[in-house]
């Protein structure tokens, strides 16, 4: 143990901190100290010791005195330094932090620093204490034992400080050697910054927000998570971060534990994709079959009017000739309006998220009233309608797009109505606040069908009653339209009868850009 770990040993950096403040001659005491000291104004270092000099790599302390404090470090560092220095602060660190300083020939210096407020002949200037062997030198026998465990590790394990200091965040002390292969930086480029710098473009911001969540509460958090290896290589952790407390009770350490578990993501991925091409294959076989049968009733009858319209033209055909072709004639027309609302509704899907689609702020209620009235023009509804609307919060939408799904919903509860049954039926319209977003609810008391409805909701084509084919296909495009903003629509049927349509909206689409949070 060389003499500044002696110094800091025997007092500690609190210790001198103290002494030092109280010194009747500040820069005297400072120069006398063999702990490494400089003394800065928020800007420039003022005095910086012998021991301080040295430790940087200057031959004469004069060179460093008057200088700006951004010499210290590294660029991307400046921030960070001027947090641990208290230079940014109106309230100092109150205790020492790790930070990383720069050698004069480039290379990079870890220490611990703790900051004090003092008066030099009368004016305030901050005295900052480093204490460069805590920062990288080992301890005793059992820690290094605990170290080479901890770095023959399989799973990733670094250790953070407690709480962020200004604005930069939890700044890193410890990695384990799989962390380094894992992600390809190497622990000095990694100590006294924050892991942040392994949050990339598709990190999920709600998993961020929950750790930051967590770690504010300092209680322990388990995530899955996608982060950044230093060459912009993704990898999935599944991680555990664990408050670590001193003797005394303060917590001062966050310990991170992280499983790669890149290969099962990858897994996963590759099984939904399938299950999505699985999907495709359905519904395109579905769509097959579903307009085979009217585009061959009016081939059929196309045929038929082939020879039919010759004696027609002619001025022989009778009364009941002439009745049969227009029949004909509006059946083919039925065929093709059938298909063509089919292929309209699946075309919505082909309409994926991107610039071409704007999302606005919505106002739900608003836009489940427009979809009412569409409904209530084309279709007479034997039902009253209820409404139900909180104040909620607008959410970030295709309105076009959202009034197709409430449209498809509202269509689907007022087929279950029964025409006798108009005194007693009720269509509900709910819209409230949920956690994260807005909650839309359709309930229909219908009776017919509801049983069949609830169970094949969102198979394309799986109702084959010949008036709601088309809902089979409408309710699945909703629910790949609403899946595309993050929410989901859930479908139940009620104890006395008729479905309830759930559509639940969050305020944020999970895809929409967020701040990148420091958390681990």
């Amino acid at each position: 143990m060389n003499r500044f770990s002696l110094a800091v040993a025997s007092k500690g950096l609190e210790g001198h901190a103290a002494t030092l403040c109280g010194a009747p001659d500040l820069v005297a005491a400072v120069h006398s100290t063999t702990v490494p000291v400089l003394v800065h104004d928020g800007s420039h270092i003022l005095h910086a010791n012998k021991s301080c000099t040295r430790w940087l790599g200057y031959a004469d302390r004069d060179v460093l005195e008057g200088a700006d404090l951004r010499v210290l470090a590294e660029e991307d560092d400046h921030k960070a330094l001027s947090a641990a220095l208290g230079a940014r602060l109106a309230k100092l660190p109150t205790g020492p932090h790790i930070q990383r300083f720069l050698h004069m020939n480039g290379d990079p210096l870890i220490a611990s620093v703790l900051v004090r407020a003092a008066r030099l002949d009368g004016t305030p200037v901050l005295l900052a204490l480093l204490d460069p062997t805590s920062a990288t030198q080992r301890g005793s026998n059992l820690l290094r034992l605990l170290e080479e465990a901890v770095d023959h590790l399989h799973d990733i394990v670094f250790i953070t400080e407690a709480e962020p200091i200004d604005d930069v965040g939890r700044r890193i002390v410890f990695v384990n050697r799989i962390f380094t292969l894992i992600t390809g930086y190497e622990s000095n480029e990694v100590l006294g910054k924050t892991p942040s710098m392994t949050i990339g473009e598709l990190t999920d911001r709600k998993a961020l927000s929950r750790i930051e969540r967590g770690l504010k509460q300092k209680r322990a958090v388990h995530e899955e998570l996608l982060k950044y290896g230093k060459h912009g290589d993704e990898y999935w952790v599944e991680l555990d971060i664990l408050p670590v407390y001193a003797e005394n009770g303060e917590h001062t350490h966050w310990v991170s534990v992280q499983r790669d578990i890149t290969e099962r993501k990858l897994l996963q991925q590759r099984l939904v994709e399938n299950e999505r091409l699985a999907t495709a294959g359905l519904l395109a076989a579905k769509l097959g079959e579903e307009v085979s049968a009217p585009l061959a009733s009016s081939r059929a009858s196309l045929d038929w009017l082939v020879k039919e319209l010759p004696g027609l033209m002619a001025g022989s055909a009778s009364a009941a000739q002439i009745a049969s072709v227009m029949a004909a004639l509006r059946g083919i027309r039925t065929n093709t309006l059938a298909v063509a609302d089919t292929t309209a509704q699946l075309r919505l899907l082909g309409a994926r998220k991107g610039p071409s689609v704007e999302l606005v702020a919505t106002d739900v209620s608003e836009v489940l009233e427009q979809a009412l009235a569409l409904v209530q023009v084309a279709r007479r509804v034997p039902a009253r309608v209820q409404r139900v609307y909180e104040n909620v919060s607008k959410v970030m939408a295709d309105p076009a797009r959202l009034l197709h799904v409430f449209h498809f919903a509202l269509e689907n509860a007022a087929k279950t109505l029964l025409e006798e049954r108009s005194a007693q039926n009720t269509i509900v319209l709910r819209v409230r606040a949920v956690v994260d977003g807005v909650l839309v609810v359709v309930q229909g008391t219908g009776v017919r069908g509801t049983s069949e409805i609830a169970d094949h909701l969102f198979t394309p084509f799986a109702n084959r009653r010949s008036d709601s084919k088309e809902q089979g296909v409408a309710l699945f495009v909703a629910n790949c339209l609403v899946g595309e903003l993050g929410g989901r629509v859930e479908a139940r049927e009620c104890a006395d009868g008729g479905t309830v349509l759930e559509v639940f909206l969050p305020v944020v689409p999970a895809f929409a850009d967020q701040v990148l949070s420091p958390a681990l």
